[in-house]
């Protein structure tokens, strides 16, 4: 069975969140560094989980339009098809709205008294995790690529 993988894509970090295989739960998954091994580390977690989806947010404004901020993702959204598409890997490739995930996510880490530090390792995991379950959630999915 395959599983479906949330990506909160930033400057310097990129959170994952991935379903079980029934795609019923949703977890954090880890936070990677947005480097020059992201998406070879992207792919290596699709190998390993048995991923044929990925979910990736896209911070529209409040009318609904790609921003600044929107345009960036879009930019790694086609490397990231591209980079698929040379490796002959088909997975789907869907937007989510992400406007609010990361504040959702400190407010639960503060709730929860999380320290700064520990803060960071996590936020953009939960901010993942929540950008899934929307798009568990959502019958009108936005498919990019």
């Amino acid at each position: 069975m395959n599983r479906i993988m949330a990506i909160d894509y930033g400057d310097k970090r990129v959170g994952i969140a991935l379903t079980d295989p029934l795609k019923i739960v949703v977890s954090g998954y880890i936070t990677l560094k947005n480097d020059k091994k992201l998406m070879n580390e992207i792919v290596k977690i699709c190998n390993e989980k048995n991923v044929d989806k990925i979910v990736i947010g896209i911070p529209y404004n409040e009318e609904y339009k790609i921003g600044t901020s929107a345009k960036k993702i879009m930019d790694f959204v086609e490397k990231l098809d591209i980079f698929f598409k040379e490796l002959s890997y088909n997975i789907e490739i869907y937007g989510e709205d992400e406007r609010y995930t990361t504040t959702y996510a400190n407010e639960i880490l503060k709730e929860l008294k999380v320290k700064n530090k520990r803060k960071k390792d996590v936020v953009d995991q939960i901010a993942a995790s929540k950008m899934l379950t929307s798009f568990l959630n959502n019958k009108n999915r936005e498919r990019l690529k």
